[in-house]
């Protein structure tokens, strides 16, 4: 190396050096003529020929590789005439062409979140019901509250049934159809999430019908919300009670709801047959059960009473208290069954009467027929235990357990009497048809809303007073205390129910006056409106 061609700190500073790619360029046009002259010598004409073209197609490709095209020139893809066809039209949308709220491509959206049944019509006509409806003391309005799972939904289902012509009901089938359940995830779930309200015309011990606006509400402590709701539009409270399971947290939290909204509460001690086919309980420890539960419904009423009022007292004396197994589709207060006991021995008693000595310590004394306090002297069980729990009892047993003959002599003890073909069913549908075959149908439960839950112009007073906070001497005040059809219109709204579409929702609320239409302009009232502001 010559050190005189580089400085003192190695840079080159000697002469111009051709590059590489020159001296590369220069190589293979010197090696071109030699290839021709080769060619010309071994080929002819005809190999001349084909060098000639190969140095065309070779200048052309250099030509191509040095040409400089333009970003907007450049086509990386083909057109969409090329792929789709002259046919097709293609229309290329700018992303401002349509709002942000509003996707470019919508997701699918399955709208059908509710399941209904069609096929379905009442026992009354709609005129009859309308006739019940303008006459407010044959309306009641009540709200099914309880505990999670303790047979509210399937009381429901009980009532319904009763009530309709329902040509989805099988009553060979052991499953519920849960009509209030309306929603497919409640279907699912197999528990209640929305309140929902129905319109039953119920008939009570004297055939006298009535129209019972009832209110089925979740029992899960998470839709509390909507339990709340339901009862600020009732007048009354059922409380449905599990037999096995007493009190229960909601249970405890339904009865502070009804007392804080200063309503009248009757009681449903749901799945009775519970104690008889699941915890086997003997008919006297049956009745201890039974009696402990409405012990444990008082002390919690009395202690939620102790700021709001007057104590109310649950008893099954008093007609407050029903009996029932909802999947057997049985219900009676002493009442009923005390009417019940007397149409089958032919007996000739007062039914309330009777009724008051099937409950507490009260003992039959058969040498002369008569109720004392006392047990005789052979020993007894309490009238409760003997008219009404061992009967029950003997009902249950044979047709879980006996023969076809066994049980047939059984229900025409009850003056009932089924098919050859009833007899063929599965235990469950065959124990559904007997016991509603003896009982018959809910009467008892109407007996006890029409005696222990006011009409709504009974109970307009005590609720106005206590959600209306405008003034007192007001025309609208008197027009809602007196339940005046004429008067101005007011509704109060708890809830909100979606169309099945998802597109609006339908108010649901109570008028307490006037008269509300279809196309009618109204008024909305937020929760902070005054009058005085």
């Amino acid at each position: 190396m010559d050190d005189s061609l580089y400085d003192e700190f190695g840079n080159y500073i000697g002469p111009e050096i051709e590059s590489d790619q020159e001296s590369d360029r220069e190589d293979e046009d010197g090696e071109l003529p030699d290839r021709q002259d080769d060619g010309a010598a071994s080929d002819g004409d005809d190999a001349a020929a084909a060098s000639n073209g190969w140095l065309a197609a070779t200048s052309n490709d250099v030509d191509m590789d040095n040409q400089v095209v333009l970003a907007e020139d450049k086509k990386y893809y083909p057109t969409a005439e090329e792929v789709y066809g002259e046919d097709v039209e293609t229309l290329v949308m700018d992303e401002d062409a349509q709002p942000l709220e509003q996707p470019i491509i919508k997701p699918v959206r399955n709208v059908k979140f509710e399941v209904g049944v069609k096929d379905s019509s009442t026992y009354v006509s709609n005129q009859f019901l309308l006739g019940l409806m303008s006459n407010p003391s044959l309306v009641r309005n009540v709200a099914l509250v309880g505990h999670l799972q303790h047979g509210k939904t399937i009381f429901m289902d009980m009532l319904v049934e009763q009530t309709h012509h329902m040509s989805t009901f099988d009553a060979n089938s052991d499953k519920h159809m849960r009509y209030t359940d309306t929603r497919i995830d409640e279907q699912e779930r197999r528990i209640s999430i929305k309140a929902v309200p129905m319109s039953l015309v119920l008939e009570d011990s004297k055939s006298k019908s009535y129209l019972c606006n009832i209110m089925d509400t979740p029992g899960h402590v998470n839709f509390s919300d909507e339990m709340t709701a339901a009862l600020r539009l009732a007048d009354g409270a059922v409380l449905i009670v599990d037999a096995a399971e007493g009190m229960m947290v909601n249970t405890e939290r339904a009865i502070r709801h009804a007392i804080q909204d200063r309503l009248p509460i009757v009681v449903v001690i749901n799945k009775v047959d519970r104690l008889i086919t699941e915890l086997k309980l003997p008919p006297r420890d049956a009745y201890f059960k039974l009696r402990h539960t409405l012990e444990v419904i008082n002390n919690h009423i009395t202690a939620a009473s102790s700021t709001a009022g007057n104590v109310q007292i649950i008893d099954p004396l008093a007609g407050n208290v029903c009996f029932a197994s909802a999947t057997a589709g049985w219900s009676f207060t002493l009442q009923s069954f005390a009417k019940l006991y007397i149409k089958l021995h032919g007996v000739n008693l007062d039914a309330d009467k009777l009724a008051s000595r099937l409950w507490g310590d009260m003992y039959y004394h058969r040498g002369d027929r008569t109720f004392k306090r006392k047990p005789p002297v052979d020993g007894g069980e309490r009238s409760f235990v003997e008219f009404v729990l061992e009967p029950l009892y003997k009902i249950y047993s044979q047709v879980i357990g006996e023969h076809k003959k066994s049980v047939e002599a059984t229900l025409a003890e009850f003056g009932v009497t089924l098919s050859n073909a009833a007899y063929k069913l599965n235990v469950r549908p065959l124990l559904r048809l007997a016991c509603s075959s003896v009982f018959g149908s809910a009467s008892g439960f109407t007996d006890m809303l029409v005696q222990h839950i006011p009409s709504p112009k009974d109970a307009a007073t005590r609720k106005v007073d206590h959600i209306y906070t405008g003034p007192k001497d007001s025309l609208i005040y008197k027009a809602m205390k007196n339940c005046e059809p004429d008067g101005p219109l007011m509704v109060n709204v708890t809830k909100l129910y979606p169309k099945s579409d998802c597109s609006v929702f339908d108010a649901f609320g109570r008028v307490y006056s006037g008269k509300i239409q279809t196309g009618q302009t109204v008024r909305v009232l937020g929760e902070g409106y005054s009058p005085e502001e």
